[in-house]
C-alpha cells in the first residue's frame, strides 16, 4: 500500500497556536457538509440525537456555524469533495487560525465513496490536505445508506483513523447514539483505505465460488451429455430428455463435488505449514459462498427428482413382472408392470433425505442469529463433523443407487466403456470423506500451528475476526 505523500509543515506559516481539546458530547457542535440525501439524513439524525448540528453545501455558501464546529461530516460526491471542499476547507481552517489565535483539532469524518474501483479516491487527499492542519480524519459511514438513517435500521459502521484514538471513541459514541454498531479496523493509512474500498466490492467472493462451482458444474454437464445423449456416440437418450433428466445428474454432482472440495480445503489448512499463503487464505474465506451454491444445487436436484421420479424414467427402481406378450399383443416386445420401490433404492432414498437433513441444520447454523446462541464447540462440530456425515450420506446415497453398474466399466458395448456418473460422483467424495479422518486421527501436537493473522481476503469483510481458526 503506497503511503501518503509527505504532510505539509503545519508551522510553515511561522505561527504557533495552542490547541483546543474538545470533548463531545451531545449538544456539542457538529457540521455537516452536503444537502444531498445522506447529507440531510444525517443531519436530521444528529439533530434528533441531541446534537447542535448545522448543514452546508459543497460549495460552502453559509459558512455560519462551520468555523465553530468539533466535528465535521463530508458527505458530498468524490469530485466536488477533491475539487471544492478540501481546498475550501484549507482555506478556512487557516483564516481561524489566524483570526483566533487557537489551532482547533476538529474531528473530520469522510463518508464520500469512491465513484468507481479505479478511482483514486478521497481519503488520502485529506490525510495530505488536512491531516497537516490539524483535521483529525476518520474514514467511516460509507457503507450506510440514507435509507439505513431515515429508517433507523441497526446497521454496522465501518472506522479506521490515523489520528488519536481519542477522536475514533467519540465517532462510535455518535454511532451508538444513532443505534449503530461501530467496528474499527485500524488506525493506520492502510486501514483508511481498506474502509474506503469497501463499499466499491459488490458481493465479495461470490465471483469466485461462481467460478469454481460454475467450472466443476460445466464439466459435469460435458460429461453427462456425452455419455448419455444420442446425439453423440455413447449414449441412447433423446435430446428432449436433457433440460431435467440429464441435468438433474450434474445438480447432484456438482453439488456433492463442491461440498467434497469445502472439506478438502479444511483439511489441507490443517496440514499445511503456517501461515499460509495469502492465495489458499483467500480459498478458504470463500467457502461459505461455496457451500450456499452446492446446497442450492443440492435444493435443485430434489425439486427436478420429485418432478419426474416415476417408471417413466426410473423403471429400473422399481420391481417388475412381465405381462404376457400373446394376451396383449403388441408386437413390440417384452411388456413390465411396475410395483413399489426395489429395497435398495428405498435405502439409498432414506440416507439421502437424512443427509439432506442434516445439511440444512448446517445452513440453519450458519444464520447469524442462531450462530450467536451457539457456544464455538457447537458450531464447530456442526459444520465439521455434521457436514462431512451429511456428505458421507449424500455419497452412499449415489454409491447405492448405482454400484450394480460398475462392473461394466470399461466394457465398450455400454457406454463406449465411459464410467457411470454414480462412479465418477462418489469415489472423489469418498477418498475426501477418508482424508478428513485421517487429519483428524493425527495428533494435533504433530501438526503446524493453527491459528494465523487474518489479512482482508476476497470475501471475509474486514475485521471480522483479525484471527480466525483456518482449520473450520
Amino acid at each position: 500500500m503506497a503511503s501518503p505523500r509527505a504532510p505539509r509543515d503545519p508551522k510553515a506559516t511561522n505561527m504557533d497556536f495552542p490547541e483546543r481539546d474538545i470533548s463531545i458530547s451531545p449538544g456539542s457542535k457538529v457540521a455537516v457538509i452536503g444537502r444531498g440525501m445522506m447529507g440531510n439524513a444525517l443531519y436530521n439524525r444528529l439533530a434528533a440525537c441531541g446534537y447542535s448540528v448545522t448543514k452546508h453545501g459543497r460549495d460552502f455558501g453559509d459558512s455560519n456555524g462551520l468555523l465553530e464546529a468539533d466535528i465535521l461530516f463530508l458527505a458530498v460526491p468524490e469530485k466536488s469533495l477533491l475539487q471544492n471542499v478540501v481546498p475550501k476547507l484549507a482555506e478556512i481552517k487557516f483564516s481561524q487560525e489566524v483570526e483566533t489565535g487557537i489551532r482547533a483539532k476538529p474531528i473530520l469524518v469522510d463518508l464520500t465513496n469512491k465513484s468507481n474501483i479505479k478511482s483514486p479516491g478521497t481519503v488520502m487527499s485529506l490525510c495530505n490536505e488536512l491531516g497537516p492542519l490539524g483535521f483529525r480524519v476518520i474514514k467511516g459511514f460509507n457503507s450506510v445508506s440514507a435509507y439505513d438513517l431515515v429508517y433507523h435500521k441497526p446497521r454496522k459502521v465501518l472506522l479506521a483513523g490515523t489520528s488519536d484514538w481519542s477522536a475514533m471513541e467519540e465517532i462510535m459514541k455518535i454511532a451508538s447514539r444513532m443505534g449503530l454498531q461501530s467496528q474499527v479496523i485500524g488506525m493506520t493509512v492502510a486501514d483508511l483505505v481498506h474502509v474506503e474500498n469497501y463499499p466499491v466490492r459488490f458481493f465479495p467472493g461470490w465471483g469466485y465460488a461462481a467460478a469454481i462451482s460454475g467450472t466443476i458444474w460445466c464439466a459435469t454437464v460435458i460429461y453427462a451429455s456425452l455419455r448419455y445423449l444420442k446425439l453423440f456416440c455413447c449414449g441412447s437418450y433423446p435430446l428432449d430428455m436433457w433440460p431435467l433428466y440429464i441435468l438433474n445428474k450434474t445438480f447432484c454432482w456438482t453439488s456433492i463435488w463442491v461440498f467434497a472440495f469445502i472439506y478438502l480445503l479444511g483439511g489441507a489448512a490443517d496440514l499445511a505449514r503456517k501461515p499460509l499463503a495469502h492465495c489458499f487464505v483467500n480459498m478458504l474465506s470463500i467457502r461459505k459462498q461455496l457451500s450456499i451454491v452446492a446446497y442450492g444445487l443440492l435444493i435443485a436436484h430434489i425439486l427436478v427428482s420429485l418432478l419426474i421420479f416415476g417408471p417413466q424414467y426410473y423403471g429400473k427402481f422399481y420391481s417388475k413382472s412381465l405381462v404376457n406378450n400373446s394376451t396383449l399383443s403388441t408386437g413390440i416386445g417384452p411388456v413390465f408392470t411396475y410395483g413399489k420401490l426395489l429395497g435398495k433404492i428405498e435405502a439409498s432414498m432414506l440416507l439421502g433425505v437424512i443427509g439432506f437433513m442434516i445439511f440444512s441444520a448446517v445452513a440453519v447454523a450458519s444464520v447469524g442469529t442462531i450462530a450467536a446462541d451457539m457456544s464455538w464447540k457447537e458450531w464447530h462440530a456442526l459444520n465439521r463433523w455434521g457436514g462431512l456425515v451429511a456428505l458421507a450420506l449424500g455419497a452412499v446415497h449415489v454409491v447405492v443407487m448405482g454400484y450394480a453398474g460398475w462392473s461394466k466399466i470399461g466394457d465398450t458395448s455400454v457406454h463406449k466403456g465411459l464410467p457411470s456418473i454414480t462412479f465418477v460422483s462418489s469415489v472423489p467424495v469418498l477418498l475426501v470423506i477418508v482424508f478428513r479422518l485421517v487429519v483428524a486421527l493425527i495428533p494435533q501436537r504433530c501438526k503446524p500451528a493453527s491459528r494465523v493473522f487474518q489479512k482482508d481476503t476476497v470475501a471475509m469483510p474486514i475485521g471480522r475476526a483479525m484471527h480466525i481458526d483456518v482449520r473450520e
